[in-house]
């Protein structure tokens, strides 16, 4: 013989917010409420379709999603009370982060002399400071430092960025002293 309980559908919604689009590697803090909020929730559990997502508390109303990935996932909250149980589901994309890197064509530079700047893994880039550079945008820049300088780029793919930063260092001048006797001739 078995037990079986028979319950009514549940009498309440869940619901939860997430931004969309996201990028890889982000961490988004979402709370799920019901309606109406006078429901006394005795459980949550957060899943995620495909795998890969990462709840910090998959058995809460609240909860942060790490997204290591890009993708398109469907993120679910199942809810239940003293009569029974509803879920949600909300999708969101997940667009890859570049993977931005930097390379100089020389790290030290000799007065006058320069580097060239080389970045990739993004479609546009802005650099900072612009202190001796020959322009703060462009996948190639010129370096000219008078004094040590540490270069960062920040390199962007739709909505998504990365940074990698580059050191130059200047030589300072060095001074030219001429001593002797002089004697000039004519012609």
């Amino acid at each position: 013989i078995d037990n079986i309980t028979l319950r009514a559908p549940a009498s309440f919604t869940p619901n939860f917010v997430l931004p969309s689009p996201v990028c890889s590697g982000a961490i988004v803090t979402t709370t799920c409420t019901t309606n109406p909020a006078t429901v006394a929730a005795t459980g949550y559990t957060w899943s995620a379709n495909p795998g890969g997502p990462v709840f910090s508390a998959p058995n809460a109303a609240v909860t942060s999603i790490t997204f290591p990935a890009a993708g398109t996932f469907s993120i679910s909250i199942l809810v239940s009370d003293a009569t029974g149980t509803a879920t949600s589901t909300q999708t969101i994309l997940v667009n890859p982060t570049p993977t931005v890197n930097v390379v100089a064509s020389s790290t030290v530079v000799c007065p006058g002399s320069s580097a060239t700047l080389t970045a990739s893994g993004a479609t546009t880039y802005f650099w900072s400071p612009s202190t001796g550079l020959s322009a703060t945008t462009g996948a190639v820049v010129t370096a000219n430092p008078t004094s040590a300088q540490t270069y960062t780029v920040l390199g962007t793919t739709g909505t998504c960025t990365n940074q990698a930063v580059v050191s130059v260092n200047a030589l300072p001048s060095l001074p030219v002293l001429v001593t002797g006797n002089f004697t000039i001739c004519p012609g």
